[in-house]
């Protein structure tokens, strides 16, 4: 585990930094998690009507919640605001009252107990913890950081998905860092490191060595496509091309501030985003961000050493509507110039399963059924028990 130094640091300094530490992931980590719960309960583009709709409920909390942690300014807000509201707008804190009020979820005031991990267990522990760091006056202890640290790490995980373990533990790195990234080098090279293993059954197609020109000729591209097809791989796979061949420093990205974070004009980057705009729907709040820094972003996109990949399935990518204007060049991994031949996909099995397998896929025609043939050839890979048959039929699952 990084630390700033070697020395003993004084004890209140330790309880101070556990305190910044916690308040970092309930704030930058579990609100934004909280968040695209509450974009599944109330629909973003009438989340206003609803909350007008709702206006004298809202009103009659505000008068039960007054001298409590509910901050009542925020709920005023809500209600009197005559401009469409957007769930970025929102704390924690509201967020959960909303979600307690208005939808069939349960929160509850106290911790519940560990065997209960529903959704609402799960934002009551958010709540609760949010609420203890309230009033613990900026310090907290060793053991308390361990105990809460977990509950609320297992909560986030369990709401938001696997991604957030990565995220959680740049934010507890950085933080026991000293807030100067000396922790993130060694994550980033983790994450790199776990690219050039999955690169060693890479099939160099021609989407991907075509990706590799409009890296010379765009900064910020965007590519698309549907889940499993194989955009992110080949994302990674430019990234590390960029790196071996031309000497740019790779930083594998979550959020759009680690662009302006992490910008360096002394020398060749490339920032590489997943999922930009959200895994499974759009996420508005990354949205919005991207936004935000759009002046930023139009000035580092002059910059011939700076390159920005990101990937994004195609449903989401094509609701960003008037989003989509961040994005110099849109690279489609199933337009005609660039979708998968037969040959590659004969290659990308024969990486996976072996040539013989590859063969009775071939003469069974079944290489063209799916737009997720690379992912499907990568799960068969790892299930060492399953038979081609199993595999044939699993797959109609998808």
């Amino acid at each position: 585990m990084a630390t700033c130094s070697n020395e003993p640091r004084p004890t209140c300094l330790i309880e101070n930094q556990n305190y910044g530490t916690l308040d970092g992931l309930l704030k930058y980590v579990a609100e934004p998690v909280v968040r695209k719960r509450f974009d599944k309960e109330f629909d973003p583009t009438a989340l206003q009507k609803t909350l007008n709709r709702e206006a004298l409920k809202l009103k009659k909390l505000v008068n039960k919640n007054k001298g409590n942690i509910i901050s009542t300014t925020s709920c005023c807000f809500v209600i009197l605001d005559q401009k469409p509201v957007c769930s970025s707008d929102f704390d924690l804190t509201l967020m959960v009252l909303l979600i307690r009020n208005f939808t069939p979820i349960q929160i509850s005031d106290i911790l519940p107990v560990p065997i209960d991990i529903s959704t609402g267990a799960d934002i009551s522990r958010l709540k609760y913890y949010r609420n203890e760091l309230a009033h613990c006056n900026g310090k907290i202890s060793d053991i308390e950081f361990e105990q809460q640290w977990v509950e609320i790490y297992q909560a986030i995980v369990r709401l938001g998905g696997q991604n957030y373990k990565e995220i959680c533990a740049q934010l507890r790195v950085t933080s026991l860092a000293g807030g100067k990234g000396y922790g993130m080098k060694n994550i980033h090279k983790e994450i790199i490191d776990d690219w050039k293993e999955i690169e060693t059954k890479i099939v160099e197609t021609n989407a991907i060595k075509e990706l590799t020109k409009v890296t010379k000729k765009s900064s910020f591209i965007a590519v698309i496509g549907p889940s499993g097809c194989g955009k992110s791989t080949a994302t990674h796979h430019v990234a590390l091309l960029l790196h071996r061949n031309e000497g740019y420093h790779i930083i594998p990205s979550n959020f759009p501030t680690d662009i302006t974070h992490y910008y360096n004009e002394s020398e060749k980057q490339v920032f590489v985003f997943d999922d930009v705009c959200g895994k499974y729907s759009l996420d508005y709040d990354l949205l919005k961000q991207w936004k935000k820094l759009s002046t930023e972003l139009d000035k580092i996109k002059q910059c011939d050493n700076v390159i920005i990949l990101v990937s994004s399935r195609s449903d989401i990518f094509y609701q960003l509507k008037d989003g989509q204007f961040l994005f110099t060049t849109q690279f489609n991994v199933l337009s005609n110039d660039y979708r998968l031949c037969d040959n590659e996909r004969f290659l990308i099995a024969k990486t996976h399963i072996g040539t013989r397998k590859a063969e009775i896929l071939r003469k069974a025609n079944f290489f063209n059924r799916y737009d997720f043939f690379p992912l499907l050839c990568q799960i068969f890979a790892t299930e060492k028990k399953e038979t081609l048959r199993i595999f044939l039929t699993a797959s109609e699952s998808y």
